[in-house]
């Protein structure tokens, strides 16, 4: 059998400070009449209707009740999900750094980075910044916003279209679509954000083929893990494992962090401005 190459993946990596330098270049010259536009779908518009797969028909009316039991705030506006989901997403975030901060605090390393990975991975999948870069780019070059990646999927056939819609779900093939549509003007930015969006990182992470060693060292096993789905029932696939180094990670991580602040704080000023108005009738 042949001996397995240790690959450190240290370097190409994302530098925090030029996320947050191109990610303000990008939002700064936003007007906030701008920004209401690219933050949520049309204000006051109605939520989309869910459709009954057996009649084709729009069953939202069957829903609603189980909804509003779910969640007794619930406004039927098209703004009220990405809100409410922006919130979630700030109190994990937050939640998650405070703890990484304590357990380096304690010298911790393998569970500090057990951390960092997971956060990572909230903030990479996460797809409202993404649409929000999305739609500062097109403002940027006279365009209009838009709320669905799929939405985007180009092709000649139905079969190629189903095909790319079904990459658009994943942050790279996203990450494709605003490369073609912002050019050189934004190529730093680009170039930060593909630094960021590690998809064998991502993967690894969401699928469980990793793991930390007592120093903070991330292995990535998916090539050789006899459960990962890129490997064949019984066989190995490739004769190489990647690392990241507890401080790869750790810029990996802090860059994450960068690019999600730099997009909330953005417009959660917004959406606080929506609640102050709807308070005063």
């Amino acid at each position: 059998m042949k001996k397995m190459v240790i690959t450190d993946k240290h370097e190409s990596i994302a530098d925090p400070a030029k996320v947050k330098a191109e990610l303000e270049k990008l939002f700064n010259p936003l007007t906030e009449e701008t920004k209401e536009k690219m933050a949520v779908p049309p204000k006051g518009g109605k939520l989309p209707l869910w459709k009954d797969r057996h009649s084709k028909k729009d069953n939202f009316e069957g829903v609603r009740p189980y909804v509003i039991a779910s969640d007794p705030e619930f406004q039927d506006l098209s703004d009220w999900y990405p809100r409410k989901e922006l919130t979630e997403s700030r109190c994990c975030i937050k939640l998650f750094n405070t703890q990484i901060r304590l357990l380096e605090q304690k010298g911790q390393q393998a569970n500090t980075v057990r951390l960092m990975l997971f956060c990572y991975l909230h903030i990479i999948e996460a797809d409202y910044p993404l649409a929000l870069v999305y739609n500062a780019v097109s403002f940027s070059r006279g365009g209009t916003p838009m709320w669905k990646f799929p939405d985007l999927a180009g092709g000649k056939t139905e079969k190629e279209k189903a095909e790319e819609r079904i990459n658009l779900r994943h942050p790279a093939g996203k990450l494709e679509k605003i490369k073609i549509l912002a050019d050189k003007p934004y190529s730093s930015l680009l170039d930060q954000l593909e630094r960021l969006f590690k998809s064998e990182l991502r993967n690894a992470v969401a699928h469980s083929h990793f793991y930390v060693d007592q120093n903070g060292t991330v292995f990535l096993t998916g090539k050789y893990s006899p459960i990962s789905r890129i490997t064949k029932p019984g066989r190995i696939k490739g004769t190489s494992c990647i690392k990241y180094t507890r401080e790869a990670i750790k810029r990996i991580y802090e860059g994450a962090y960068t690019y999600w602040e730099c997009t909330e704080k953005n417009f959660h000023r917004y959406f606080e401005s929506i609640d102050r108005m709807r308070e005063q009738g």
